[in-house]
């Protein structure tokens, strides 16, 4: 069932979602946060193509900007949320696995 990539990003985007909750509770703010979750993006962005990963990646960041910058699910689109953006497509684009990337257990 891993063997398919939507399987995959989905599983990737539920750890990202833990990720978030974990880093409300501890609590991880700003860039101890953001690199928490950093971090699971570009994880997960080996076993994903390219395309996916990007996507993988705006998620992350999302949560990253609601949960460990700003609180209660806040999404803004200042200067450094999109430096945030930024970085976190530059991390999976560049950490994404072949097109044909397979899981291996």
């Amino acid at each position: 069932m891993l063997d398919q990539y939507g399987v995959r990003w989905g599983v990737a985007g539920g750890t990202l979602f833990v990720g978030a909750a974990a880093c409300t509770a501890v609590p991880l703010a700003g860039w101890s946060g953001v690199l928490t979750l950093l971090a699971l993006t570009a994880a997960w962005s080996r076993v994903l193509p390219r395309p996916w990963a990007v996507s993988l990646a705006v998620s992350g960041w999302a949560f990253a900007t609601g949960f460990a910058v700003h609180h209660a699910g806040r999404l803004t689109f200042a200067g450094d949320d999109l430096l945030r953006l930024a970085l976190f497509v530059a991390v999976a684009a560049l950490t994404a696995g072949p097109p044909g990337a397979q899981w291996r257990a």
